[in-house]
């Protein structure tokens, strides 16, 4: 890049010598200048580029794995355990978790814990669906989902945690017209079951 461009200021100086009877005293001395100015800017806003196009090169984007899971390959998620009254949200908060590391990451997801690398252990803690805002008749309007998950990650062959987190989401969600209200609380946790399923794969791209 440094080469043509020298190559370029070359064959502009050269032109402007072929022509001496064009070149006289401060005239050439400041197309000169400027010539190099403009040649210097352009060779500088070249090279920032070049540097930007590595940097989005080498770092990438989207998912990158935890550096201190660099030599993991397979991953399994056992069932998370339910500690609320709400039964079969275990099963679909596991099932999303599963979709989310396919999609997501390089991870090869197993079936039997004692074939992976790391376990992803969860446990959700607590269970609400509160009502925000209700009509003059006392319908639901406006309702909310809020769920609260424990994940420990650890290694399969030792047993040590890696990682332990907690988090509660809340969504909130408008009762549709014709919509009823088990429908409408149904939407909800699975808005809430998607956020967790997302955190829980995000977990996998933390530092140590």
């Amino acid at each position: 890049m440094v080469i043509s461009a020298i190559k370029w200021l070359q064959s502009h100086i050269c032109v402007i010598a072929s022509d001496p009877d064009e070149i006289r005293g401060n005239v050439a001395i400041s197309y000169l200048s400027g010539l190099l100015r403009r040649s210097f800017l352009s060779l500088l806003a070249m090279t920032f580029f070049t540097q930007v196009l590595m940097l989005l090169f080498f770092t990438g984007c989207g998912y990158q794995a935890n550096p201190y899971l660099k030599d993991v390959t397979t991953v399994a998620v056992p069932i998370f355990d339910n500690k609320t009254t709400w039964r079969e949200m275990e099963f679909e908060l596991t099932n999303l978790v599963h979709r989310e590391i396919k999609a997501r990451t390089s991870f090869r997801l197993v079936s039997h814990p004692e074939d992976a690398d790391i376990i992803i252990q969860g446990e959700i803690t607590g269970y609400r669906k509160p009502v925000i805002v209700e009509d003059a008749a006392d319908n639901v309007v406006v309702a909310g989902s809020m769920m609260t998950l424990k994940v420990a990650i650890k290694e399969q062959k030792t047993g040590k945690e890696i990682l332990a987190k907690s988090r509660n989401v809340q969504s909130e969600f408008i009762r549709g017209a014709s919509e009823t209200v088990t429908d409408a609380e149904y939407r909800g946790r699975q808005q809430t079951l998607e956020q967790l399923s997302r955190w829980v794969v995000s977990l996998l791209e933390e530092t140590q």
